[in-house]
């Protein structure tokens, strides 16, 4: 077992599965398949096994050569795109999209934060409501043309489902 070798210390051991963590959540917020995972992980731990290297950079080395929507990583750009500009309040499951906001949350965490505890129940919100129109309507003077105002608006519903928009 790769976790159980001897050759391994604690942190190299996190790492490695820090970035298995880091590989999967990728591919789901870039929306690739999931197909094949058994495959897949079957074939790195024959990797593992035919190189004798139960590293960190070796499970990075495989995972890296990976090609097809069933093996690859997205690389920060795509990630990026998607992260930004992709309604994913839309396309991924809730339970998904709460482990993502956690994990986000927990990690700003600092000396300073006050330390609180999270519920196992707590929903997906939106910061500008999905009826903004309602809630947050766009001024109706300052200079705001009507050109203005539909690019404005546009803007709201393309943001509106996105990450940045989500807690």
């Amino acid at each position: 077992n790769v976790l159980d070798s001897q050759s391994n210390s604690d942190k190299e051991k996190l790492n490695i599965l820090e970035d298995l963590e880091s590989y999967l959540v990728r591919r789901m917020v870039c929306r690739l398949t999931t197909k094949n995972y058994n495959r897949l992980f079957l074939d790195l731990l024959s990797y593992l096994r035919k190189t004798k290297n139960y590293s960190r950079k070796s499970v990075r080395e495989f995972l890296l050569k990976q090609e097809g929507d069933s093996g690859r990583g997205p690389d920060d750009e795509e990630l990026k795109q998607i992260w930004l500009y992709e309604p994913v309040y839309k396309f991924m499951a809730r339970p998904r999209l709460r482990m993502i906001i956690y994990a986000l949350d927990s990690k700003l965490h600092g000396s300073k934060t006050e330390i609180y505890t999270l519920q196992d129940n707590l929903t997906v919100e939106h910061i500008m409501p999905q009826a903004w129109q309602i809630h947050w309507p766009l001024p109706k003077t300052n200079g705001i043309n009507s050109d203005r105002r539909i690019e404005l608006t546009e803007e709201r519903n393309r943001i509106l489902h996105t990450i940045g928009n989500l807690t």
